[in-house]
């Protein structure tokens, strides 16, 4: 887990795993026999240490910017903490097919906080899940935080996009595409 957080998991080698954890090769391999085995010990680690901030938080609020101040400002506290390795994990999931199978839980627990956060605006309009999936994002968070906004700053900043949304009459978009 540690080398997938410095270096990430495109770039963790059986090899280096081994030296780390001051074992042969082929012990890795006993206990971790391919790809998809490793990921899931490291992720089981990582949830330990760094658990998802439970939907309870936000769910029981109905005013939506409040539920969308609770729900991205645990979010993006928990990007915060996982920086290193979500840089990483955002870098190397397209590389690794066993990483894009291990990260499917996580892709949907963020597609049910959009939906979620989307819905508290009580808005029919695709632009507003647009955005509150674009907000989840750790693209997103990052880009901000890149540009020196604090998390409170972008939780306002998206609170504000969203109310801005989903109270203007409904876009086009193109057929298809949300």
């Amino acid at each position: 887990m540690e080398l997938h957080q410095e270096v990430g998991p495109l770039r963790t080698s059986i090899s280096a795993i081994a030296e780390r954890a001051g074992v042969e090769r082929l012990t890795v391999y006993r206990h971790f026999p391919d790809d998809d085995a490793l990921f899931a010990g490291c992720s089981g680690v990582h949830a330990e240490l760094h658990p998802l901030p439970e939907p309870a938080v936000w769910r029981g609020t109905a005013e939506p910017a409040e539920r969308t101040r609770l729900g991205l400002g645990a979010l993006y506290g928990y990007y915060a903490r996982t920086r290193s390795m979500q840089s990483n994990l955002e870098r190397d999931v397209d590389h690794v097919a066993a990483l894009a199978r291990i990260l499917k839980p996580f892709s949907d627990y963020l597609a049910d906080l959009a939906e979620d956060l989307a819905s508290a605006w009580h808005s029919g309009d695709p632009m507003t899940l647009a955005v509150a999936r674009h907000a989840t994002r750790f693209a997103t968070w990052h880009s901000l935080d890149r540009e020196g906004v604090s998390d409170a700053a972008k939780v306002t900043l998206v609170t504000r996009w969203l109310g801005s949304v989903s109270r203007e009459p409904a876009i086009s978009l193109e057929p298809g595409r949300v």
